[in-house]
């Protein structure tokens, strides 16, 4: 059941923004169906457990908790659950001081070539939605700044993967979201990265807890 985390250097995955836009987009009308997943991390529950001398992933203290200690790179786990169109929710919490040090969710995941829908913010503010998959990087939307994205402490994180749409929610403000058809099924994922240049003291060390999934739909 467990599943080895992936990781890799994505250069242009790795450049912040540093500008304030407005959304790109408008704020879809959502239909919330049932509700397929809550987990609070009380057990392993199937999710990727993964040690080595630069990366971990446990279930610990009702938490799932990552660490990554080596910069260019990214790591994401999952519980190999295949979704189809969903809005996922989770709260995230920043465990370490690098400014540099992202962390979000991936969508519609295929496991075996990384390709998926990767939202994800930093820990200075900025964020990205991008297509991801092994030598490929499309940013949908590229590095932004919001100052909508907690800097400290914990926050709740939305992922709207509806149709063609992927979105991103901060403590339930709407942040932006854009559109791409390639992926409609996968799996999801919790992911932590670092830059290629870190300061404060150099790792991504990222909770995550109350992952809740719906079923979802747009009202047309």
């Amino acid at each position: 059941m467990f599943m080895k985390i992936f990781y890799l250097f994505l250069a242009s995955f790795l450049l912040f923004a540093c500008t304030i836009p407005s959304p790109s987009t408008s704020a879809p009308e959502l239909i919330l169906g049932e509700q397929i997943l809550d987990e609070t991390f009380s057990q392993s529950g199937g999710w990727s457990l993964y040690a080595t001398s630069t990366v971990t992933a446990t279930v610990t203290d009702g938490v799932y908790r990552m660490l990554l200690q080596q910069p260019n790179q990214y790591v994401w786990g999952t519980n190999n659950t295949r979704y189809n169109d969903t809005v996922i929710e989770v709260d995230v919490t920043w465990q370490s001081d690098n400014p540099n040090a992202f962390a979000g969710m991936v969508c519609r995941l295929s496991p075996d070539d990384s390709r998926g829908y990767y939202v994800v913010v930093s820990k200075s503010g900025d964020f990205s939605i991008r297509y991801i998959g092994r030598n490929v990087d499309d940013a949908l939307i590229p590095w932004r700044n919001s100052p909508q994205i907690p800097r400290q402490s914990t926050f709740q994180m939305r992922v709207v993967c509806v149709d063609e749409f992927i979105g991103l929610y901060i403590n339930d403000n709407y942040i932006d979201g854009s559109r791409d058809s390639r992926l409609s099924r996968g799996q999801l994922g919790l992911a932590v990265g670092m830059p290629q240049t870190v300061s404060g003291d150099g790792i991504a060390l990222v909770d995550f807890d109350n992952l809740r999934v719906w079923d979802a739909s747009f009202d047309d």
